[in-house]
């Protein structure tokens, strides 16, 4: 589950949400420790 080459016409908005929210719980848990 690092980086997957899916197809951004079946949903970039998806794919790109994903991508920062995954970013996102990945620093907080690294810097912070919680997600």
């Amino acid at each position: 589950m690092a980086l997957s080459p899916e197809p951004p016409s079946s949903s970039p908005d998806t794919s790109t949400g994903l991508d920062v929210l995954l970013g996102r719980v990945a620093l907080g848990d690294r810097l912070g420790g919680r997600a």
